[in-house]
């Protein structure tokens, strides 16, 4: 073969597919108390299918308002610990309220979703496009659109690096407005603007005239 020692580009087959709110409430719509407050919570804090499968009670911290998946359980192997929105907090109390009392301690349970996900998705008319990891992409895209810093979006994401981060970064076009009316507001604003026709300064551009070679 000629081309065997030719490298090929590597294809870019990342997949970025998130829900909208419209197909998240047609999604839960279909889910039954347990599958509904797993979507919350994978929608809500971008945590994995095995990070969401090891969260235990005693990570679920009510007082503060955050969850915590330990490191071990991790896919970069560094601890886990995201603020929880208002309405995951009141499924998981709900939840907790209305689950069995298990002796391991597990929020969710070790038994698979995958068929309950599935149907779910089904019946909402999704995709095959869309997997249970959609719902972290939702996560982190929603954090881009909203406008969170790139930094503090790697943190909640718990992405290793920024590079996988920035995957998401083009779903925010507003925030370079956002930063120039921030800069405009807080420093530009206060600046004194020496008029340009009062300074006695020509803003002509000079005339250059053509030398025959």
């Amino acid at each position: 073969n000629p081309v065997r020692q030719v490298r090929f580009y590597r294809e870019n087959n990342a997949r970025v597919r998130w829900l909208t709110r419209e197909e998240e409430t047609e999604l839960l719509r279909h889910c039954d108390r347990r599958l509904k407050t797993l979507v919350l919570a994978g929608v809500d804090t971008g945590f994995r299918a095995g990070e969401l499968r090891s969260l235990r009670w005693q990570a679920v911290d009510f007082g503060r308002g955050t969850l915590s998946v330990a490191s071990y359980y991790t896919k970069n192997g560094d601890p886990r610990c995201n603020p929880m929105t208002k309405r995951l907090a009141q499924a998981l109390r709900e939840y907790k309220d209305g689950a069995e009392n298990r002796a391991d301690g597990l929020v969710f349970g070790p038994k698979q979703w995958r068929k309950s996900f599935e149907s779910a998705k089904k019946l909402a008319g999704l995709g095959k496009d869309v997997v249970f990891h959609s719902l972290r992409h939702t996560y982190i895209s929603r954090l881009v659109m909203a406008g969170v810093d790139i930094r503090t979006v790697q943190e909640l994401a718990g992405h290793k690096t920024i590079t996988m981060t920035m995957r998401y970064a083009h779903l925010g076009p507003e925030h370079k407005k956002r930063a120039v009316a921030r800069l405009d507001a807080e420093v530009t604003a206060n600046l004194t603007t020496v008029p340009f026709t009062d300074s006695g300064v020509s803003l002509e551009v000079p005339q250059f005239q053509q030398v025959a070679r």
